[in-house]
């Protein structure tokens, strides 16, 4: 099987071959779905912090849900503290930063070859064949892919086909052990 060397413009209908015609519906159509930013509340305030309310009878019904706050809950710093572990924070000060294409090429070589295939059936072979020839300038392919990757971490929102996974079980090595989750993406 062939990977397609065309697009479809979803608003002409039409099929084209043209690699600036295909890289710029590639655009269009994945940052279409990157654009609604959720972006995180502000630190926990204890001066708009709400006393518990008690455990709600099931038997009544309340009236009104109370209004929360507009802030992360007060365990927040504690849970997600990037420090917690021992690891330096100078390990996640470039953590969201735009990269390019050099990075993404790197980052898709040291995947090694011969992993399963993904949600969408693409492994990580098809994708290294895309972008092999890019050693002074990048293919099409990796300029899509750097531009898709940095508006995702630029907007905080990535396509939806990229949370997607295949989720089996497989068994622990112990005999008698629970079967863990792995999911292929």
């Amino acid at each position: 099987m062939r990977c397609p060397n065309f697009a479809i413009d979803s608003k002409t209908d039409k099929k084209t071959f043209d690699p600036a015609e295909v890289k710029r519906i590639y655009i269009e159509e994945g940052a279409a779905l990157l654009r609604n930013k959720i972006n995180l509340p502000p630190p926990f305030d204890e001066k708009q912090a709400q006393p518990s309310t008690p455990t709600p009878n099931p038997r009544q019904r309340a009236d009104s849900t109370p209004v929360k706050p507009n802030q992360r809950p007060r365990w927040w710093n504690q849970m997600y503290n990037r420090g917690a572990k021992g690891i330096s924070l100078d390990t996640w000060s470039g953590l969201m930063d735009p990269t390019d294409w050099k990075e993404v090429r790197r980052i898709i070589g040291s995947n090694g070859s011969r992993k399963s295939a993904g949600y969408d059936g693409v492994n990580c072979d098809l994708v290294e064949l895309h972008s092999e020839d890019s050693l002074k300038c990048p293919t099409p392919f990796l300029e899509i892919l750097t531009y898709l990757i940095n508006t995702a971490l630029r907007i905080g929102k990535s396509l939806r086909s990229w949370r997607k996974a295949i989720i089996s079980m497989i068994p622990k090595r112990k005999v008698m052990a629970p079967l863990r989750p792995r999911s292929v993406k």
